[in-house]
């Protein structure tokens, strides 16, 4: 089980093989340009780290990348330092590569689990890690756990405003960012230059030349850096009294300059911390530096398997199901097996194979809707995936029964039409608006990570594209199976099949091929054709 890192950053992104120690063994650096070039370049590296492996020994990746991003539903979502990235799918990307399974994570939450496993943090429960680079990121370990927050968004203390005036950094004046970090102390040069707080021909504009100059004697450069100092006892002072850490590991600015900034940070953490919770406290340099890309992605994959065995330990269920690629792969090239599926139409099938996988995988579930023949289609397509489609699966990993009730189990693809329900919906309709029938069921039923599959030959059904746009709000992903142009549905949709049709009968027709062909790939992938072994848990 080959674990790869992919640490995507503003101009670099590193690509890092695990050795069996769980520690970069080999690494590949290329340049950050627009997705398209850049993702088929990562590929690359990763065909050149990965050797020659059997179908059961597919990759594991941990992606780390600045946010924002969508992380439950594997994509990237137009970070400020990497234009054109938006809404981009990395996980499928690579999922439809190499097969396997993967994690995407903000790099912040991802350095911290760097230093916790590898670097400054080993050993401690209770840990905060601060970037202090161009920016300011957090990543909080609390009791063992990284703390992500409802969103992925936990740890952002660079928002924080620390006075009414000062430098801007993340979008505030006055920020922790714009006090702290790198990039913020830059900012603070240009905000004295343009005052006349500083001379109009003063040379360190950037955060290197002002620590230069402050080792130098340089008055300018030594107030700015012990007043980022001082701002960073207060914000440590924050971290401290609200989350107790056992230590605070600080990065790139902190390692550079901790000669310059320890005292003023004293200083600062003294006015303002508790003094219980500051004598409990460590304060240190990060250990990684320039290796941290290396580590980050690791990090991230190590963490989530560690997570998941220890789920399987304390006897739950994990969170998903093990998909091999290429047995999914050899499902739809197998033109006997699909005779009616229009060639047109296998490209996007692939691809909806791999985006109800990733759900799938991570944990999610598929709900399916549409209305008349196409609510027929969706009860349909729900009943080959709960249970087999052509082949025996294994039997679920169920404990506590009559071995011979387990043996008439199969494993199941947990799909849910929501074409039943009829109490609920003539409620609905009778109580609110019947247009937001499948709305209502998708917010009641949806989960971030989840997918759900639209049907409707015209893609303007109203109440299925209002459930499209409830899905799209929460987190999940959203397949539309179409006719014609595709619709208003299209256009809500992370993958769509546009069935060219001559009519609405001719449409569904062509609809029925594309989820069987959906149905046996996912049924391969997840279960193996014939194989009646239980399937490797995800």
């Amino acid at each position: 089980m080959p674990i790869i890192g992919v640490d995507i950053g503003g101009t670099k992104c590193t690509v890092t093989l695990a050795g069996g120690d769980g520690r970069p063994a080999a690494s590949r650096r290329i340049a950050t340009g627009p997705p398209d070039p850049t993702l088929e370049n990562i590929a690359h590296a990763v065909a050149e780290l990965l050797t020659p492996a059997a179908d059961d020994d597919l990759p594991i990746f941990g992606v780390a990348c600045g946010g924002p991003l969508d992380a439950a539903a594997g994509l990237i979502l137009s970070p400020p330092n990497l234009p054109g990235w938006d809404r981009i799918a990395v996980l499928s990307f690579l999922h439809q590569k190499f097969g396997g399974r993967g994690y995407l994570m903000n790099d912040a939450n991802a350095g911290a689990l760097a230093e916790w496993r590898f670097g400054a943090g080993r050993g401690k429960r209770n840990l905060v890690f601060l970037t202090l680079g161009t920016g300011l990121g957090g990543g909080i370990i609390c009791d063992g756990r990284l703390i992500e927050g409802a969103d992925g968004n936990a740890g952002e203390i660079g928002h924080v405003r620390l006075s009414e005036e000062g430098p801007i950094g993340y979008g505030k004046r006055g920020s922790a960012e714009g006090w702290c970090s790198g990039g913020g102390i830059a900012r603070r040069v240009a905000d004295g230059i343009e005052t006349g707080e500083l001379p109009a021909d003063w040379p360190h504009r950037d955060a290197k030349a002002v620590v230069e100059a402050a080792r130098g004697g340089d008055s300018h450069a030594s107030r700015i850096i012990a007043e980022a100092g001082r701002r960073l006892g207060q914000t440590l002072a924050m971290l401290i009294d609200v989350l107790n850490p056992e230590r605070i590991v600080l990065g790139s600015l902190f390692v550079r300059a901790a000669d310059l900034i320890a005292g003023p940070l004293r200083d600062g953490l003294a006015a303002e911390a508790l003094p219980a919770s500051l004598a409990a406290c460590e304060i240190t340099a990060a250990e990684l530096g320039e290796d941290l890309p290396q580590y980050q992605g690791i990090a991230v994959a190590e963490y989530w398997l560690d997570l998941e065995q220890n789920t399987a330990s304390r006897g739950r269920h994990p969170p998903g199901l093990h998909f091999n690629a290429r047995a999914a792969e050899r499902s739809l090239a197998d033109t006997d097996a699909r005779p009616n599926l229009p060639e047109s139409l296998l490209a996007d099938t692939r691809s909806a194979v791999h985006l109800l996988a990733e759900c799938v995988a991570g944990g999610g579930k598929i709900l399916l809707c549409g209305n008349g023949g196409s609510a027929a289609d969706a009860e349909h397509f729900a009943g080959e995936l709960l249970k087999r489609f052509e082949t025996p699966r294994p039997r679920p990993p169920l404990t506590g029964l009559d071995p011979a009730l387990i043996a008439r189990l199969e494993q199941a693809i947990p799909a849910i039409p929501l074409t039943g329900f009829t109490s609920l919906r003539t409620a609905v309709a009778n109580d609110t608006d019947p247009a937001v029938d499948y709305a209502q069921l998708v917010s009641a039923l949806g989960r971030p990570g989840d997918a759900l599959v639209a049907i409707s030959t015209s893609g303007d059904s109203a109440n299925v594209c209002l459930a499209a746009e409830v899905a799209r709000s929460m987190g999940m992903r959203v397949l539309a199976l179409t006719g014609g142009g595709g619709g208003r549905l299209a256009g809500l949709a992370d993958g769509c099949i546009s069935a060219p049709g001559r009519s609405v009968a001719h449409i569904q027709e062509l609809h029925l091929p594309v989820y069987h062909a959906i149905s046996r790939a996912l049924e391969a992938g997840f279960f193996g054709a014939g194989e009646a072994s239980p399937s490797e848990p995800f």
